[in-house]
């Protein structure tokens, strides 16, 4: 049997348990829990910083004068923010 020690500085929010069956293998019944974490410590300032007024006239003059100008504007409200983190393990059981 495998155990795994977490350090104190790491908060583990989830486990998944996963099973299977793999008939090729030694112990063909495989059970494995897996702990993670999507939690950030984070002491910093915890807001994302809009524009204000002024910064989007003056980016929607320079693309209304420029000749031929093109603007895509795009909704990242649902895109996946990975974080860069100096620890990104994940224990198994």
């Amino acid at each position: 049997m495998m155990t795994l020690t977490i350090p104190s500085n790491i908060v583990i929010t989830y486990a998944r348990i996963f099973v299977d069956f793999r008939p090729q293998k030694k112990d063909p019944n495989h059970v494995r829990i897996i702990a993670s974490g999507n939690t950030i410590d984070y002491s910093g300032e915890l807001t994302a910083r809009t524009a204000n007024l002024t910064t989007s006239k003056i980016l929607w003059n320079s693309v209304l004068s420029t000749k031929d100008a093109k603007f895509m504007g795009i909704d990242t409200s649902e895109y996946v923010k990975v974080p860069i983190m100096g620890n990104s393990n994940m224990g198994t059981l």
